[in-house]
């Protein structure tokens, strides 16, 4: 099959990555990135990425077009592959990551799409979705490996700066590594955490995580309700114990306390957090065990195995 991806691609690698698992399935494979052509609309002219679109499938004249984020994706633009569609056929699949409001544009826009995947198990309710459209995130273990020679991070959480993760962290004393955008200069002052400001890479967000005993992981409460986040395969496909806030589709993913472990509040936070660094058996157990379970099944390869098996395609 020859799939075309349109996203906004950013430093996740989400789409590349899915990219990456539907060429190593045998199909022809390119992407069509909205965040270029996007500034490209800003500053040549209104317009440009539509046309540049219906240039690119007409020339690549792909069987699937995979879009990821649809909810986040103009109305112009996915109404430029409806035109593609309705002119040379095919499959139009769409992933979606966040909760978004289920107004009539966005009601327009899940119709237009043949088979439409969730990464929160609250959306398969909300969106009238069958329990075959939950497709979760996932990690690349090419680019999370273990660091068998040191473990210098004790406990370490890498993300951007939001009130629910800024006030969680203002209420423990457990001394955490924080490194990401957003965060305030002033919060280096009287806390137990140290922060690296700035944005990150995930190539160094990989080597952060394979130095850390425990990586810590803190929902965007703005944008999920159930689901996980690339922070829940991550850390553990480096090697890591991963300290989870409870959440609702931990369960369809992980055992808890064999291969991760959980809290639910402050208290419970620090209770586990001593309990990982005073226990190395466990800590070794429980990352271990992780690890196996991410390799095991939450891999992109996974998720694209997932979609050629459940739109029974073939490379």
């Amino acid at each position: 099959m020859n799939i075309v991806f349109v996203a906004r691609c950013d430093y996740s690698l989400l789409t590349e990555n899915m990219a990456s698992a539907f060429a190593q399935l045998g199909h022809e494979v390119s992407v069509f990135d909205l965040k270029k052509h996007r500034l490209q609309d800003k500053y040549l002219s209104k317009g440009y990425s539509q046309k540049r679109l219906k240039s690119f499938l007409n020339k690549v004249k792909p069987t699937m077009v995979f879009v990821v984020a649809p909810m986040f994706v103009s109305a112009v633009i996915l109404d430029e592959i409806g035109n593609y569609r309705r002119e040379q056929g095919g499959l139009l699949v769409g992933w979606i990551g966040d909760v978004f409001e289920l107004n009539d544009e966005n009601k327009g826009k899940c119709s237009n799409f043949d088979r439409l995947y969730v990464t929160d198990s609250y959306l398969l309710t909300y969106a009238g979705l069958d329990e075959g459209a939950f497709l979760p995130l996932a990690t690349d273990p090419a680019l999370f490996i273990p660091n068998q020679s040191s473990r210098s991070i004790s406990c370490s959480f890498v993300a951007s700066r939001n009130k629910n993760r800024s006030d969680f962290l203002s209420g423990v004393i457990r001394p955490i590594d924080v490194f990401g955008p957003g965060w305030k200069v002033e919060s280096q002052q009287s806390s137990p955490h140290h922060f690296s400001l700035g944005g990150i890479s995930l190539k160094e967000t990989a080597g952060i995580y394979a130095r850390s005993k425990i990586v810590v992981n803190l929902k965007n409460a703005v944008n999920v309700v159930n689901g996980l986040n690339q922070r829940s395969f991550d850390p553990c496909a480096a090697g890591a114990v991963l300290l989870q806030d409870y959440i609702g589709d931990l369960e369809r993913h992980f055992d808890l306390e064999s291969e991760i472990i959980v809290f639910r509040d402050a208290a419970e936070f620090e209770a586990q957090y001593d309990r990982i660094l005073n226990d190395s058996e466990l800590t070794s157990r429980i990352a271990t065990a992780g690890r196996r379970r991410v390799l095991n099944a939450h891999t992109y390869l996974h998720r694209a195995q997932h979609v050629t098996q459940d739109l029974d395609i073939r490379g």
